[in-house]
């Protein structure tokens, strides 16, 4: 579920460091873009609670429908951001 997220920031990060530039600059370098990157992060490691989450519950022979829901929904979230931060 997350992996998807994961490749995307990834691919995102390089993009951002590498190959964007603005005012001479690799747009990655930037404080506000930092930010993004560091907040993406953090989103990414909640999507994998939450999908780790509904896994417990199913293993444990509990309702867990409500839970995964809540992990697919966040995980394609995260990637369309991903996909938002590359420009």
């Amino acid at each position: 579920m997350t992996g998807l997220a994961v490749g995307s920031f990834e691919k995102a990060i390089q993009y951002c460091l590498n190959d964007r530039r603005q005012f001479g600059k690799a747009i990655g370098e930037f404080q506000g873009m930092q930010f993004q990157f560091a907040q993406e992060a953090v989103d990414i490691e909640a999507a994998r609670l939450l999908v780790y989450n509904a896994s417990r519950l199913k293993e444990a022979g509990l309702p867990f429908i409500k839970e995964a829901a809540f992990a697919k929904l966040y995980g394609m979230f995260l990637s369309l951001l991903e996909v938002a931060l590359m420009g």
